[in-house]
């Protein structure tokens, strides 16, 4: 996850009174080093980013095959930025991914871990109200495949799915929450044979969109299909 600032519109349902005429910005920062092993710690890297005028911070909390859930040790350091955000008044967007392209969730078991594990999340941290899933998935330092044999899209397809279980855990925890996708890298090589390949993020979205379509006609399909 690349340090950075990042604006977000929220929703005029999300937002509050004082700004019912239109939706607000958020500007925050992308940074980990709010997670800190104590709240103190936490609280002192929060304040720096509410000194340098930013309301909101995008963290990460990885996942790794097999979780469902963290310990309260390894959790402690993603709850006290939480927690020393709130003191600040500053707004904390969660970002579930895995490390690399080595732990891509690519089978059925480890997309639905992935999401019982943003679940989880969602419920020990219920101040939180935005996550995003996944990170950059049409490059391959975080998403492998990214292409089938025949040289089609893998990447999109299996991240839909993982987007699609994950968004279905977090609503049944809390219908208000804000389920955000994965950022896509814009400037990559796209070929297979760069070591830094990536699907061009207008392709993906595409690719991405045409399985939604097919799938919506296909479910249509079969409930007017007599029984």
């Amino acid at each position: 996850m690349r340090r950075g600032v990042f604006a977000l519109l929220v929703a005029l349902a999300l937002a509050p009174a004082a700004h019912a005429g239109g939706p607000r910005m958020l500007l925050g920062a992308t940074e980990d080093n709010v997670r800190q092993p104590t709240l103190v710690a936490a609280k002192a890297n929060v304040d720096l980013l509410r000194l340098a005028g930013f309301t909101a911070v995008r963290t990460t909390q990885v996942w790794a095959p097999g979780q469902t859930s963290l310990s309260e040790a390894d959790l402690g350091p993603l709850r006290n930025a939480v927690d020393a955000a709130k003191l600040d008044g500053v707004e904390v967007v969660v970002s579930v991914t895995q490390f690399g392209s080595r732990t891509t969730p690519l089978t059925e078991q480890q997309q639905a871990d992935f999401a019982s594990f943003s679940a989880w999340l969602a419920k020990q941290l219920p101040s939180v109200r935005r996550f995003i899933v996944g990170n950059e998935p049409n490059l391959n330092r975080y998403w492998l495949p990214q292409f089938n044999d025949d040289g089609s899209d893998a990447a999109a397809p299996a991240y839909e799915r993982l987007l699609a279980l994950t968004y279905d855990a977090l609503k049944a925890v809390d219908p208000q929450l804000e389920v955000l996708g994965g950022e896509r890298r814009s400037h990559s090589p796209t070929t297979r044979s760069s070591s830094r390949c990536c699907r061009r993020p207008s392709t993906a979205r595409r690719s991405s969109a045409r399985r939604s379509r097919s799938s919506t006609t296909s479910s249509a399909s079969r409930r007017r299909s007599p029984t």
